[in-house]
């Protein structure tokens, strides 16, 4: 992608002749990235968070966070998932193709689907470790302030 781009600017910058359908490809391109990433973020709990509040949550107040944040998020993540395969069939029954290469975007929706929904299954499971005592691991980010 990064190429893509460089080659792009270049290209209408010095010849006045940008690569056809670049900004096509491109979202494509991004689409499938961030998506394809989100299964694997979520594995590893990667997910950026804020811990200020972190400090004052101990014993059952910790596992009620843990708790509601892991279920809320995995209620999003399915919601979402199922938002996009429905947003996959209107694209379908519309027929809706890119404009310039004539693409059709139903299965980038479909893709972006999939894989929110293997991030909804890992959240399930994280819930399921969290609701049957299943420790999991408390990453260290860094030096705690005093």
């Amino acid at each position: 992608m990064m190429m893509l781009t460089v080659f792009d600017v270049a290209g209408r910058f010095f010849l006045a002749k940008p690569i056809p359908g670049s900004f096509e490809l491109m979202e494509f391109g991004l689409a499938i990235v961030i998506f394809s990433a989100l299964p694997l973020v979520t594995w590893d709990r990667g997910h950026i968070t804020v811990s200020r509040l972190e400090k004052y949550f101990r014993g059952t107040s910790a596992y009620l966070q843990r708790l509601f944040v892991s279920g809320g998020s995995a209620l999003v993540m399915g919601i979402v998932s199922w938002r996009l395969w429905i947003q996959g069939d209107r694209l379908v029954a519309s027929s809706s193709i890119t404009g310039f290469l004539e693409w059709p975007i139903a299965p980038i929706s479909y893709a972006m689907s999939i894989f929110s929904g293997l991030s909804f299954v890992i959240l399930l499971g994280l819930l399921w470790l969290i609701l049957f005592g299943k420790a999991l691991p408390v990453y260290d980010d860094g030096p705690s302030e005093q």
